[in-house]
């Protein structure tokens, strides 16, 4: 981190650009880009800088790649097969089977193999140029202050090549937002001659970061010293599925659809929230770079999606049996573990965090969680028995986590007095 540079750093607007064939345009402030809607919110003076936005740095390059190697690396894609892969973005949606899997292909992976030899020697002279428009593109003031001990003007580092496909027949359709934790990301597209959907970005509201940005203003990407990582903050509901499943392929003033023609290539840095809008027909193609895959600015000890996303929560005990001797719906007679599912670093395994222990019946308990967790209710060890494994145990009642709730109930089989009678009814017809 390097708080002493926050002075060197703003968000500013492109000037066109030429180097080599790739040609820059700016993706322009109203959102009209070329060839957009141009749709614009009408405000009272009043709430203008209620409802002023906050300007990305992102800028398109024209004919970066040229369409019949385009239509090579697609070729040579399809030959070789996407394979289906969960995304880190998702990790919140995936116990809910949203979205889960991706179409990708690792051309480089992040150690730098290169997986798919014939894939990259297609793609691999066009590096230097676009490496070049990244030089061109960012603060070289602040790029040296981020990397004291580089040379002067440095070749930025290439650390990951990824390749997408999207369509209705795709598991996954669409893509929330998110940032990107590398420097800076490259999105060439190898086709346009899909509808709908497709790439966009989102420019987050100054009325949600009011102490830290100033609209129509260069804005350093500085929040504080305790959170100097410079990503502006979304709204919450921007950061769901149903919000980006349901948008209209245009423009409008706080969401931008860059108009991309086939080897076309968007370059932002790491403070651009971006995402992908569902495809109607057709099939979108892109190959995504990443540089700079140490990013000086972030704080790679703390996951910012940890902090934004973090929501604190009640949990409630209210889990019910029928009992045997009056047929009444009682609260079970034993507490019970409350145990977080952790099933990220394991493919056939669950690993289950304790959070807390002996939580009597009809009470309820506050605690930090994030979207997609799962809480499980186990039954309490009672005294004297031995203490088994937390995977061997009853699982009494779970719940996962929703970005939008925020108190929660372990419920049984049992919860209401109806379903006692159904099963009394039932035993005593069976005598």
């Amino acid at each position: 981190m390097v708080p002493t540079a926050a002075k060197y750093v703003f968000l500013f607007w492109a000037v066109a650009v030429a180097i080599a064939v790739a040609v820059a345009v700016p993706v322009l402030a109203n959102g009209s880009d070329d060839g957009g809607t141009g749709a614009t919110d009408t405000v009272n003076p009043s709430t203008k800088v209620h409802n002023a936005l906050i300007e990305p740095d992102v800028r398109r390059y024209t004919n970066v790649l040229p369409r019949d190697v385009c239509e090579k690396i697609i070729e040579l894609g399809e030959a070789a097969g996407f394979a289906l892969e969960e995304d880190s973005i998702d990790a919140f949606e995936i116990k809910n089977n949203e979205n889960k899997h991706s179409q990708a292909i690792d051309v480089m992976d992040e150690d730098g193999n290169v997986n798919y030899p014939e894939i990259f020697e297609a793609f691999e002279p066009y590096i230097p140029n676009i490496a070049e428009l990244i030089r061109s593109q960012r603060n070289e003031e602040l790029d040296r202050l981020l990397f004291p001990d580089e040379p002067p003007n440095r070749v930025p580092r290439l650390g990951w090549i990824f390749y997408r496909k999207y369509s209705p027949e795709s598991t996954r359709n669409s893509l929330i937002p998110h940032f990107d934790s590398n420097m800076h990301t490259v999105n060439i597209a190898l086709n346009d001659d899909f509808t709908g959907g497709g790439l966009f970005y989102v420019k987050p509201r100054h009325s949600n970061n009011p102490e830290d940005y100033f609209p129509n203003q260069e804005n350093n990407y500085f929040r504080g010293e305790d959170t100097a990582d410079g990503v502006p903050w979304l709204l919450d509901y921007q950061l769901t599925y149903d919000w980006v499943n349901n948008l209209q392929h245009e423009n409008t003033t706080g969401v931008v659809f860059p108009k991309l023609e086939t080897g076309d290539a968007l370059i932002h840095n790491y403070t651009v929230w971006h995402a992908v809008a569902p495809i109607k027909s057709g099939i979108r193609y892109s190959m995504v770079l990443f540089f700079d895959m140490h990013n000086p600015l972030l704080n790679h000890d703390d996951d910012f999606y940890d902090n934004y996303l973090l929501i604190d929560i009640g949990i409630k005990h209210e889990i019910r049996e029928c009992d045997p001797t009056t047929g009444k719906l009682v609260y079970i007679h034993d507490d019970i573990d409350v145990f977080w599912v952790n099933d990220e670093d394991y493919d056939d395994y669950e690993s289950l965090e304790i959070v807390r222990e002996n939580l009597n019946p009809g009470t309820s308990y506050k605690l930090g969680s994030y979207p997609g967790h799962e809480l499980r209710a186990l039954r309490s060890v009672r005294e004297g028995e031995v203490v088994p494994p937390p995977n061997t145990r009853d699982i009494l009642s779970s719940v996962v986590i929703e970005i939008d709730k925020e108190e929660y109930e372990f419920v049984g089989s049992f919860t209401t007095q109806e379903d006692c009678d159904i099963v009394n009814y039932v035993e005593k017809e069976e005598l």
